[in-house]
C-alpha cells in the first residue's frame, strides 16, 4: 500500500525547510501534503510568526500546487484533492483561528469561484479568509449601486489561465491577499495580465 505523508506546520516554521522541500521532495517527484498553519496575519502570535512569506517561497518550488481554502468545507475538499487526486507537493494553507465565514462559496468542482453581475467593470480577486470580507464588501457596494465582480481563488498556484482570461475583460482588477508582495500571487497575475493584455492591476 502506498501512503501519502501529510505534515502540518506553522507557515513561519516552514521557512526553515525550504532546502528539504526542493532537494528531498520536489527533485525526487515525491507526493506529499504540507498543511500550512498560521498562513497570513497572525495577530497576537507576534511579528515573528506572521505567515506572509510562504506563498513567495513555495511558488518557487518545482511541481508545487497551493490551495488556500476560505472555510472548513473547502478545507476538507482541498485536503481530499491534495491527498487523493494530485501528485507532487501540495500545500494547503489556512489561517490562525476558527472558521468565521458568512457565505457558502465552496465549489467541489472548480479551482476558483466567480461571481458576475451585468455591467461590472471592476474585478476583485482574493483567496483564503479575506474572501469573507470581500463578499461583504460586494454587498455594501451593490447597495450603493456600485457594481464589482469577484473571483475567489481556491487553487492559487499554479496560475490559472482561465482566470487570466476573465481578468482581461475588466477595466481594472483589485487584488487582496495576506502575503508579501514580492513573489505573491497578485504579482504573478499582474505580470501575466500586463504582458498579455496590458491590464491595470492593483494590489492591496
Amino acid at each position: 500500500m502506498n501512503y501519502v505523508p501529510v505534515f502540518a506546520v506553522y507557515s513561519s516554521f516552514l521557512q526553515r525547510s525550504y532546502d528539504q522541500l526542493i532537494h528531498d521532495m520536489a527533485i525526487g517527484g515525491c507526493h506529499a501534503v504540507i498543511c500550512v498553519d498560521r498562513a497570513g496575519i497572525v495577530g497576537d502570535d507576534g511579528e515573528t510568526h506572521q505567515g506572509i512569506f510562504d506563498v513567495s517561497f513555495l511558488t518557487s518550488v518545482p511541481n508545487m500546487r497551493i490551495y488556500s481554502p476560505s472555510n472548513y468545507d473547502e478545507l476538507r475538499l482541498c485536503l481530499h484533492k491534495a491527498v487523493e487526486d494530485d501528485s507532487g507537493i501540495c500545500a494547503v494553507r489556512y489561517p490562525r483561528g476558527r472558521d468565521q465565514s458568512l457565505y457558502d462559496t465552496s465549489d467541489p468542482v472548480s479551482t476558483y469561484v466567480y461571481r458576475h453581475i451585468e455591467g461590472a467593470k471592476v474585478l476583485l480577486v482574493t483567496y483564503g479568509r479575506l474572501a469573507n470580507d470581500l463578499f461583504t464588501a460586494i454587498e455594501i457596494l451593490r447597495n450603493r449601486d456600485i457594481k464589482c465582480d469577484i473571483i475567489k481563488l481556491v487553487n492559487i498556484f499554479p496560475i490559472d489561465n482561465e482566470v487570466v482570461d476573465i481578468m482581461s475583460a475588466y477595466d481594472a482588477v483589485l487584488f487582496f491577499e495576506e502575503a508579501y508582495y514580492c513573489g505573491s500571487i497578485s504579482e504573478k497575475y499582474a505580470s501575466i495580465c500586463q504582458m498579455w493584455h496590458s491590464l491595470p492591476l492593483t494590489v492591496s
